[in-house]
């Protein structure tokens, strides 16, 4: 099913006011003092498909029946028609593209609306991605696996609240096509957001894997289980990828109702966590 998405749903500005001073220096910080991020070979780069681009001056029709996200711009409406397909497709490149580029640069987010939402939450992915590789290296400090985990819990805890903000968006999106769930809606088990987020890990352990065929210290054997491995992540994130598809269109027929739940972690909260909150009353005595 087709369905015609709003541009211009949020802007990054509004999507960078949400993030606190504290974990925008931590991002910063971990990624300069990281040293498993250096430039990677061209090779790796040249070996991923960017070929997503529409065909220049290509132009579909319309039905007169379908939703239409209604949206406005500064030479007036405008409608902007993705089918699922497309959705997930673009979300994919963008996954793909950006941990590529991310390789080499400090991770940015040049997209708008939903991709820039998607892409917000890819970033805490890759950084936790990283992150996570120091905190398993025997050559580390004690002090620094402290840095490190604490980095660690706040790129977790922006990582979950993004996938929320994923969930957000789609439903404003539906919400202003006029799309009501049917009165016998199904809910499904996994929202569009934690399958997005899936797909972002997945196109790192793709990238990563990858990396691996390019190795010149290792013999045949690793080659073929990096091959094999590889070619079951590729496959899984082909089914994902239709299961995501599928779930949107549900969502914009009304056959499938999409909620939030939020995801109330506790760890980062100082009224819940009973280490942050006793710290808390012996500091005050």
């Amino acid at each position: 099913m087709e369905i015609i998405l709003r541009d211009c749903l949020k802007s990054n500005e509004a999507a960078d006011g949400l993030q606190s001073a504290l974990t925008r220096q931590l991002a910063l910080l971990a990624w300069w003092a990281n040293p498993r991020i250096p430039a990677r070979r061209r090779l790796i780069a040249a070996s991923h498909d960017r070929s997503t681009a529409p065909r220049p001056g290509a132009r579909r029709r319309q039905p007169a029946d379908e939703p239409r996200w209604r949206t406005e711009s500064l030479q007036g409406p405008v409608h902007m028609r993705i089918e699922p397909k497309t959705i997930v497709r673009s979300i994919n490149a963008l996954h793909r593209e950006t941990v590529v580029r991310w390789h080499s640069c400090e991770p940015d987010n040049p997209y708008e609306d939903l991709l820039g939402v998607v892409c917000q939450q890819h970033q805490y992915n890759f950084l936790l991605w990283h992150e996570e590789d120091v905190a398993r290296s025997p050559d580390v400090s004690d002090a620094r696996i402290a840095m490190v985990k604490r980095a660690i819990d706040g790129y977790n805890q922006q990582r979950n609240d993004w996938i929320e903000r994923i969930d957000e968006t789609l439903l404003d999106m539906l919400a202003d096509a006029g799309v009501k769930p049917a009165d016998r809606a199904r809910i499904n088990t996994e929202t569009p957001g934690s399958a997005v987020d899936r797909l972002s890990i997945m196109s790192l352990r793709i990238y990563h894997f990858e990396e691996q065929l390019l190795r010149t210290d290792v013999d045949e054997a690793h080659v073929e289980r990096v091959k094999q491995r590889l070619a079951r992540c590729k496959l899984q994130q082909v089914d994902l990828s239709n299961s995501l598809v599928e779930l949107l269109a549900d969502l914009a027929a009304g056959r499938k109702v999409l909620k939030v739940y939020r995801q109330m972690k506790m760890y980062n909260d100082a009224t819940l966590n009973p280490y942050l909150y006793k710290s808390g009353k012996k500091t005050a005595a």
